[in-house]
């Protein structure tokens, strides 16, 4: 009887974590039909498309989930119309398409979707933001916020631009911006598995402290594929490539650079970039006590690693068709090289 007794236990058990498993939490929410403009203040499923004159959703509440449940809503690019607009530091906002639709579209407005300074803890996931006027995400100060498995097209300033600290964007595409792909503006920062392609000036740009950069790939853009100004940065198995000035630019002091490849890189120069002016680059160190290893710098028009400052260590890596392979400047003193290759013409893959 006791065996009975508990088998049954551990079928009920069973049944109970199928149904939770084969019905996500969000698939409970209401569904409810919003207009444009609509302040929102509980969790809902969007039941309707919506094509605005104005701002879309407004939110008017901490600790809301909004499923946009594959609907899409339109703007006309009016000025400061915003297709999700959190601008009154509500915290702990969830916006998002349930695993089983499509993803929500947000298309057409100033900002795709906008979220004001001192706002903490928003997630903003599995959405496309196409043909924003400026930018497609703009996260203006906070802590904590997350972007994830979002899809960012077309916009007309920075694909997404965050302020603020321990900021995070993940497994995330962002395509042909007017301006930078990524921009982040704070310490903490995670990017991780993020995607750029062609941007008017940088892939990724980064400005903070302790950061963490980890396999991503930027590519066919107008000035660096990454430039990160900071320190105690970390830059690990990241892509850059076919960038017109440089694959990467790391401005500062105790970063960590390794396993990362800068690929087809130059054929333009950065008025910007301090050194050396005359050439573009693969990889660009500008500071005291990096660390730099097993890196590649491979077919750069231009120079193929370039190091300034002092103490840095440059271990490892290896660096092919380039017009000069590793250059330490004039100001690079006390810098340790060691088992670095240098080819004049780049082994067949």
């Amino acid at each position: 009887m006791r065996h009975l007794r508990r088998s049954l236990v551990l079928a009920a058990i069973t049944s109970i974590l199928a149904i939770q498993v084969a019905i996500p939490a969000e698939a409970a929410l209401p569904l409810r039909r919003k207009q444009c403009g609509a302040v929102v203040k509980t969790s809902f499923r969007l039941g309707n498309n919506l094509t605005c004159a104005k701002d879309g959703l407004i939110i008017g509440a901490s600790g809301i989930t909004i499923d946009l449940n594959g609907k899409t809503i339109r703007g006309d690019g009016g000025e400061d119309d915003n297709g999700i607009e959190n601008i009154e530091g509500f915290d702990r906002v969830v916006i998002m398409t349930n695993l089983d639709k499509p993803r929500s579209k947000i298309v057409g407005f100033h900002d795709g979707i906008k979220i004001g300074s001192g706002t903490n803890r928003n997630t903003i996931r599995r959405v496309i933001v196409i043909r924003s006027v400026a930018d497609g995400i703009d996260i203006d100060g906070g802590s904590g916020n997350r972007i994830v498995r979002v899809m960012v097209d077309g916009s007309g300033e920075n694909g997404i631009e965050i302020a603020g600290n321990n900021a995070a964007v993940e497994a995330t595409k962002v395509w042909g911006s007017g301006e930078n792909g990524i921009e982040v503006v704070g310490g903490n920062a995670t990017l991780k598995d993020v995607e750029v392609l062609v941007a008017a000036e940088n892939g990724i740009d980064v400005r903070g402290s302790n950061s963490t950069l980890i396999r991503g790939y930027s590519g066919l853009v107008d000035l660096v594929g990454v430039r990160i100004e900071g320190d105690h940065n970390t830059v690990d198995r990241y892509r850059s490539h076919s960038n017109l000035v440089g694959g990467l630019h790391v401005i500062g002091s105790e970063n960590d650079v390794a396993h990362s490849r800068a690929n087809g890189n130059g054929s333009a120069t950065d008025p910007d970039v301090p050194a050396p002016p005359e050439r573009s680059f693969g990889i660009l160190i500008q500071g005291d006590s990096n660390i730099v290893e097993l890196n590649v710098a491979e077919i750069t028009d231009g120079d193929g690693m370039v190091v300034e400052g002092i103490l840095n260590t440059i271990r490892s890596n290896q660096v092919c068709g380039s017009t000069s392979g590793v250059q330490i400047l004039d100001n690079g003193t006390d810098t340790f090289l060691e088992d670095n290759v240098t080819k004049a013409v780049c082994p067949e893959r």
